[in-house]
């Protein structure tokens, strides 16, 4: 048991759920220039193919607010955060 954070991904299948929620999404209007990562209630998180920039997209307003600079950074602050609330 610990602490994590659910990024989407492939798993041992050849099932890609990253590839399933991002055309789920574009069916919502996400840009094609974005890649679905994680999926939060409403809030939707992105990889930006063209900045490398991670954003949350609200599916209602169409808006995208960007969350970090990189996914490398993204990933990294997200685990810091699921570990101090596990602490």
């Amino acid at each position: 048991m610990g602490y994590g954070v659910e990024i989407l991904g492939s798993g041992k299948n050849g099932d890609s759920s990253l590839v399933r929620e991002t055309q789920r999404f574009r069916g919502y209007g996400l840009s094609d220039k974005y890649i679905a990562i994680r999926n939060v209630d409403e809030w939707i998180y992105c990889f930006d193919n063209e900045s490398g920039k991670v954003t949350s997209w609200d599916r209602m307003d169409k808006r995208h607010l960007v969350k970090n600079d990189s996914l490398e950074k993204y990933i990294l602050n997200e685990m810091k955060d699921a570990k101090a609330e596990w602490d």
